[in-house]
């Protein structure tokens, strides 16, 4: 269950606060080089620029230590998947209606900064790693979804140029044609249950609030040879605690300044960027 936004801005700042006060371990070499930065909904630090728009997502390709993008889809009412987060344009937009019930062309009419999957993947495709979120929504005509997913995404590799993220492991079924080793888990409160269901039903790997996620989750998740991604460092602290811990997988709302960190580190221990 994805939290309500208010609680998970709570979290966060609660978890920046705590990690304030500890002094973590420094990554090693080898951790940093292994480092993989996402902008969590693109470069959206600039009020004129919405999260999940074009702007926002090609911003990532100035820069060289931001490994890729994260961003979720929706479905309008003709069957297209769109870039966006919330069912509704409420928040981003100030409008009350629903992704779900308009068609592609009024949205891209009235909400003209909302892309396409399409573009995205055309703009981005092998440039940038692509983090999908698939929403928990009602989908009319699942199969014919998942045709549209793959031809969208036919011309780049699962678990190479793109992974998806799940919030519930049933909704895998409506990604079945793709290998679950390109689907990552995210938890919350729940991280047991999901971790239990990376590890027994053999997803790729798991994500969740770096906060909930233990050690020993983290650790066992390595082992097995998954993907371990965490939310959403802000500061210096909190970027070397989860380096150190092995977390492979770094999603920010302030990409840009941990790219700097990162690029600053690499720099100082002449590594090259992966």
């Amino acid at each position: 269950m994805e939290l309500p936004l208010v609680v998970e801005n709570r979290l966060h700042d609660l978890a920046e606060w705590l990690i304030a006060w500890t002094t973590p371990s420094e990554p090693t070499p080898e951790q940093w080089n292994a480092c993989c930065v996402f902008a969590h909904r693109g470069l959206h630090d600039d009020p004129r620029i919405p999260e999940n728009t074009m702007a926002s997502l090609a911003a990532v390709l100035r820069f060289e230590d931001i490994h890729g993008v994260e961003f979720d889809i929706r479905w309008t009412k003709d069957l297209v998947p769109m870039v966006f987060h919330d069912p509704d344009l409420q928040r981003v937009f100030g409008n009350s209606e629903r992704l779900a019930d308009l068609t592609s062309t009024e949205l891209r009419q009235r909400f003209p900064l909302i892309p396409t999957l399409s573009e995205v993947v055309q703009r981005l495709g092998e440039r940038k790693h692509l983090m999908i979120e698939i929403k928990e929504e009602h989908y009319p005509e699942p199969e014919h979804q998942l045709e549209i997913l793959q031809e969208t995404l036919a011309g780049l590799v699962p678990g190479e140029h793109f992974h998806f993220l799940l919030l519930d492991p049933a909704t895998y079924e409506k990604l079945s044609a793709f290998p679950k080793a390109s689907v990552l888990l995210v938890g919350g409160f729940n991280v047991a249950e999901i971790s239990e269901a990376v590890s027994s039903q053999d997803f790729g790997g798991i994500g969740g609030q770096y906060l909930l996620m233990p050690d020993t989750e983290v650790q066992r998740h390595l082992e097995q040879g998954k993907i371990v991604g965490t939310g959403y460092p802000r500061s210096w602290p909190a970027f070397c605690r989860e380096l150190s811990r092995g977390v492979n997988y770094l999603f920010s709302n302030q990409a840009q300044a941990l790219a700097k960190i990162l690029a600053q580190e690499r720099l100082r221990l002449s590594l090259d960027p992966h």
